[in-house]
């Protein structure tokens, strides 16, 4: 994987050893600890009801820390998920996924292998974030997002893994958003 990659990685207080051998051991080799803010999370917090509690806390002069705020924020998830390789757990537990899954993940992704490594879990919508083993940029995959409720039959392409750790907030880069909110919610607009 990309250098760029590492380094966005230890931004995030976290480790990679990547060998180069194989996406999935790249993957695999990934720790982030703990949830991460999403950057989207200015827009929501600016365009809440302004009787919300943390929004009137901020007007009245009060700061929040980057635990404060819980939503949204994703729990890297470093996980392989095979639902149609015959023989693996996955494929046992997911035999209810079928032909309308497996061509929209064909149409949206191209992958012919349809191995998957999750990167990412959310309480909100969609839930989920995974590469695609098969990917033909292994240096820096596509991060595709699905929801439990419409696994698969719903897939959206989030960009490449750099764009995905770069939508992750570190507690420095929080520090500069939240002054953003404060001051302008502080004036007013």
């Amino acid at each position: 994987m990309d250098n760029v990659i590492v380094k966005r990685i230890e931004a995030l207080g976290g480790t990679a050893d990547f060998s180069g051998l194989s996406l999935l051991d790249d993957l695999r080799s990934i720790r982030l600890k703990g949830s991460f803010l999403k950057d989207h999370f200015v827009d929501l917090f600016l365009g809440r009801d302004r009787q919300d509690e943390q929004y009137v806390h901020i007007r009245q002069g009060g700061t929040l820390s980057y635990d404060d705020i819980t939503w949204p924020r994703v729990e890297y998830l470093a996980e392989l998920f095979t639902p149609f390789t015959p023989g693996t757990p996955d494929y046992e537990e997911w035999m209810g996924i079928g032909d309308e899954e497996e061509q929209q993940i064909n149409l949206v992704t191209g992958s012919q292998l349809r191995q998957f490594f999750y990167v990412g879990h959310t309480e909100s919508w969609p839930n989920l974030s995974f590469v695609c083993l098969d990917d033909p940029h292994p240096e820096n995959p596509t991060v595709y997002t699905t929801d439990h409720e419409v696994f698969f039959r719903e897939i959206e392409n989030q960009g490449s893994f750099l764009d995905y750790l770069n939508s992750l907030v570190t507690p420095q880069e929080f520090q500069e958003m939240m002054l953003e909110i404060e001051q302008t919610i502080r004036r007013g607009e």
